[in-house]
């Protein structure tokens, strides 16, 4: 069991005889807007190991898990998939039956965006005991079938590079309340695939970082600048560091309306634009609280 794809440890796949042989591609192009079979039955997985099989454990302690799980489903059916209430198949141990045969149909035969609308709903509404468990199981699985997407504090943004994916958890993981929900609301807006707001997702991020000055400074009144300034002389940052941070603001004073209204003729802030201001952000005060630290 040790070497098989599904390692629980190593959790990469090994190469195939096709692979070390160059028959088929070491690794698959990014998926962006598609999901193969292979990834759908990988997120299936993740689905089936750490949310339904849950729902089955006999243990009496777990019988609150079981009753949650299984209200899980229900609160998908009604909120996510717009069905009533009398209406909800019923749980059955079969899985090709009943509710889950459900959540199997979208996983397997659904448009790519549904899979992602239902994985993102279970991520953040799944039960506290395995709501870490069942992101660490569904970053695998996106991880390992290339996905351009993974899951960031219980929801999907699409973020490919690991060195960004580590910024954001970092940042979001430590610091003040107010800082973690700046950064929480930036990736909502972000990731928000109906309605995302790129302007408002870079104000955040920018929030953050202005949020965190403030807090190592001990002066909650102060402009940016003032805060920084007290941030440097007590060696805690270097020139270049504060004067690079000085200039995000400016960027967001008269880029795009971000932190004022549109001028007329402005071009919007893009995904790009956001994503980038997220992860620098993220990575400016983790830098900054090191540092304080």
């Amino acid at each position: 069991m040790a070497n098989s794809q599904f390692n629980k440890k190593g959790r990469q796949a090994m190469a195939t005889f096709s692979q070390r042989m160059g028959i088929v591609p070491m690794e698959k192009a990014i998926q962006s807007e598609s999901i193969d079979e292979a990834l759908r039955n990988a997120i299936w997985n993740a689905i089936d190991v750490s949310i339904i099989e849950q729902s089955y454990i006999r243990d009496l302690k777990s019988y609150n898990l079981t009753v949650e799980i299984r209200d899980l489903f229900v609160k998908s059916w009604i909120e996510l998939l717009k069905n009533t209430f009398d209406t909800a198949p019923p749980v059955q141990q079969l899985k090709t039956a009943g509710a889950w045969s459900v959540w199997r149909r979208i996983v397997m035969d659904g448009d790519w965006n549904k899979v992602y609308d239902l994985v993102d709903f279970i991520a953040r509404a799944s039960p506290d005991e395995i709501k870490a468990n069942f992101q660490s199981e569904l970053n695998d699985a996106l991880k390992r079938e290339n996905s351009a997407y993974r899951c960031i504090h219980y929801q999907l943004v699409r973020v490919t590079d690991p060195i960004e994916l580590e910024a954001i958890e970092t940042a979001i993981s430590k610091g003040s309340v107010e800082m973690r929900e700046h950064f929480n609301q930036a990736l909502r807006l972000l990731s928000d695939r109906n309605s995302p707001d790129y302007r408002n997702s870079i104000k955040e991020s920018v929030s953050a970082v202005e949020s965190v000055c403030k807090a190592i400074s001990k002066s909650p009144s102060a402009t940016i600048n003032d805060a920084l300034r007290l941030i440097k002389k007590s060696g805690e940052i270097h020139p270049a560091f504060e004067q690079a941070i000085i200039k995000l603001f400016a960027y967001t004073s008269d880029a795009g309306g971000i932190r004022h209204g549109l001028a007329e003729g402005a071009t919007p802030p893009s995904y790009a634009d956001a994503k980038f201001m997220l992860v620098s952000c993220s990575a400016f005060c983790s830098y900054l609280l090191t540092q304080a630290a």
